[in-house]
């Protein structure tokens, strides 16, 4: 099955919200992603259904990954890989220098995709995560183009 990254319109809101509402790390409600299709730059893939998201706040020459998650049912296939480099492909020809995001300090597998695709750990914010397992810290990373 062959997928492609594309901006996401109106219309894909309903798809966004039910892969944020059943595979999102804090899910989102569905005012705060319709603010996010309207504010904020959201790539999608998909085929002939939207299987996973990515928002991305850009203020002059820097972005900031809000937000990434795949359906579940599609992980281990590369295709997180696939949303996240074309999506900073359109970013860098928008002229955007450098992409910024933060992660859980648990979560290895994210972590993993990030440094494949060239991001690079800057700083830790300490206690940042208040989760029902305890507090973790966030690690903050920097993509330069």
């Amino acid at each position: 099955m062959k997928f492609a990254v594309r901006k996401a319109q109106l219309s894909d809101l309903d798809s966004i919200f039910a892969i944020e509402q059943a595979h999102g790390f804090n899910p989102r409600s569905l005012k705060q992603l319709l603010f996010s299709l309207e504010h904020h730059q959201v790539w999608v893939l998909a085929n002939d259904q939207v299987i996973a998201f990515a928002v991305f706040q850009c203020v002059l020459d820097e972005a900031e990954l809000l937000n990434i998650v795949l359906n579940k049912a599609f992980q281990g296939q590369g295709l997180a890989k696939q949303l996240l480099s074309q999506s900073l492909e359109s970013l860098q020809q928008q002229g955007i220098l450098q992409c910024l995001l933060e992660v859980g300090e648990s979560n290895l597998t994210a972590q993993g995709l990030y440094r494949t695709l060239g991001f690079k750990e800057i700083a830790v914010r300490k206690n940042y995560y208040h989760l029902a397992s305890g507090v973790q810290d966030a690690l903050i990373f920097e993509y330069r183009f």
